[in-house]
């Protein structure tokens, strides 16, 4: 259901485009660049550009170019109450309402103008797709006949690849994203998104990953005697792969979670062919070395245990992350682990007291460095519920984001919640942070600074 809010300040905005823009009679598409830093309220009614074409045809590009678009002006937003309470929302920490705010006005633009509209971000990727926008705008007719003409964008790259390539067996996993195992050079690789060959791994087993986001593919070499391949998903459906050319190829319907699938090849008859230890699931080799030092003198436990503490206390001045804990829980916390800052980031903070857990942690090259929250929450739930049944506990369990605050600034956390236990990230700013705690989910998460002296070490 889309926000109210949003409704109306939409469909404002498509009549004030209607107003403030004259539309070129031969136009068909028009798109909008949006630029959005959360300046002002023009910047959700940014300037349009007006194609005189559709696109999508099987010999043609999909995407818009800029080139032959006309330049039209914007439409005149500023001043209108409504308008700027939505964006002080945005701005306030619900971010989300960005995408979902532009995903309701080129619906409204579509029907007040009468041509199909688009937007995209010029610096950061919200909201959805121009695929799923254009969808929401097409009539059950218009639907069937673009699909059947397939004229809705999507990347075709892989389509021209599967005549170039030697493919020997391949399977669409999306109206984007085409998985295949081709031969190069004599040897086989697998892609899961076939766009370039730069990106194939070399199938050197019987069952190996090759993708593992939004969906688990897998692929291998054939066994000596099998014909057939078959991979068991998290919810214990059996999926069979598609086979050819010695290879296979199959796609689970969920993301990859630790631990290796069940797979059973079977022969003509329908018997299991047994794969030779150590086929299945190549990998880099794991070489572990243990140095011993021993110098004669009787090892002073207490001693190391000082410096130790000694030691995190140092790293923890030196990280240079601020020392957070959420407001209303037990502490003092615990320092379980301090990095400084290095060449590759901006340091650490990890602090946790019983069942929960915080870290702290600097951006690395400017992108996120721990994954997201249901990763955290599957690696808690590992111990309890095994590989297995942590990563179906996370696949099944509710996603929500809840207000709250650090040190003072309003933000917007994502979390999930499982078996009793619950994880929260925030990684919009500097310092990215997670958090991970027993017990029921918060309606809010508030974290303050706390004084360094008083954590433990």
């Amino acid at each position: 259901m889309v926000d109210a809010q949003i409704a109306r300040v939409a469909e404002a905005v498509a009549r004030a485009y209607a107003r403030d823009v004259p539309i070129p009679a031969e136009t068909k598409v028009v798109r909008l660049r949006v630029y959005f830093d959360g300046d002002a309220t023009y910047q959700l009614a940014p300037p349009l550009q007006a194609y005189a074409h559709l696109w999508g045809t099987a010999d043609e590009p999909d995407d818009l170019d800029g080139d032959d678009a006309e330049e039209l002006d914007d439409a005149e937003v500023k001043d209108v109450p409504e308008i700027e309470s939505l964006l002080a929302r945005i701005n306030d920490g619900e971010d989300e309402l960005l995408g979902e705010y532009f995903d309701e006005l080129v619906v409204r633009m579509h029907a007040v103008l009468g041509v199909f509209a688009v937007y995209e971000g010029l610096d950061w990727s919200f909201g959805s797709g121009v695929r799923a926008q254009l969808e929401r705008q097409l009539t059950e007719a218009q639907r069937a006949e673009w699909a059947a003409n397939d004229w809705l964008p999507r990347d075709r790259r892989g389509d021209a690849l599967l005549k170039q390539l030697d493919v020997v067996v391949s399977m669409r996993l999306d109206p984007d994203r085409v998985a295949a195992v081709y031969r190069k050079d004599g040897a086989l690789y697998g892609s899961a998104y076939l766009t370039d060959t730069r990106f194939g791994r070399q199938l050197t087993g019987s069952a190996q990953t090759i993708g593992n986001e939004p969906s688990h593919v897998l692929a291998g070499v054939l066994p000596d005697g099998a014909v057939s391949a078959a991979v068991q998903d998290l919810f214990d459906v059996w999926h069979d792969a598609a086979v050819g050319g010695g290879a296979w190829l199959c796609a689970l319907p969920h993301p990859e979670r630790r631990g290796a699938p069940a797979i059973v090849f079977r022969d003509g008859s329908g018997m299991e062919v047994t794969v030779a230890h150590g086929s299945r699931f190549a990998g880099e080799e794991l070489v572990l070395v243990l140095a011993v030092e021993d110098d004669g003198e009787p090892f002073d436990e207490a001693a190391w245990q000082a410096e130790e503490a000694a030691e995190l206390e140092r790293d923890l001045a030196a990280s240079g992350m601020p020392v957070l804990w959420p407001a209303g829980f037990p502490g003092p916390p615990r320092v379980m682990d301090a990095t400084p800052p290095d060449k590759w980031s901006q340091g650490a903070v990890r602090l946790k007291l019983a069942a929960i857990e915080v870290t702290i942690q600097g951006r690395v090259h400017g992108e996120q460095n721990f994954g997201p929250a249901e990763r955290l929450l599957e690696g808690t739930l590992r111990n309890t519920l095994g590989e297995r049944g942590a990563a179906r506990a996370v696949l099944e369990a509710p996603r929500s984001r809840i207000p709250g605050t650090i040190e003072n600034r309003r933000m917007r956390w994502s979390i999930v919640a499982a078996r009793g236990h619950w994880a929260a990230v925030h990684d919009r700013d500097d310092p990215l942070i997670s958090v991970v705690a027993e017990g029921q989910a918060p309606a809010r998460l508030d974290l303050e600074r706390i004084d360094r002296d008083t954590v433990q070490g």
